[in-house]
């Protein structure tokens, strides 16, 4: 996997758990999840998810999304997304809405192990 065949990255950390889970997806739909920097599975999107993700992020107009997007008082043990597209961070902890990207995490391959 070569940076300039990333499409997509996205990383969720925090939780209870102290959870530091990643997954970059490469322009062909094929991904690799990482665990804490580390090596933990791999898989391939079929062409149909491929495409929603990708549709997903044409539509979300990525590079206007407000780059963070923290509620005001932290969330005790709770989860934050950084997604990593065509050079743009957006951050989020799921408490404001933001229909684009919640439809681009939505189209993401599972973040959990696979080989």
């Amino acid at each position: 996997m070569r940076a300039d065949d990333l499409l997509v990255v996205v990383t969720v950390s925090g939780g209870i758990d102290g959870r530091h889970r990643s997954v970059l997806i490469d322009g062909d739909g094929s991904y690799a999840t990482l665990s804490r920097g580390e090596p933990e599975g791999k898989g391939r999107m079929k062409p149909a998810e491929l495409a929603a993700l990708r549709a997903a992020l044409a539509e979300s107009e990525f590079a206007t999304l407000p780059r963070v997007n923290l509620a005001e008082q932290p969330i005790p043990d709770g989860l934050t997304t950084a997604v990593v597209y065509q050079g743009h961070e957006v951050v989020t902890d799921g408490s404001k809405p933001l229909p684009g990207l919640d439809r681009v995490i939505a189209a993401l391959p599972p973040m959990e192990a696979r080989s």
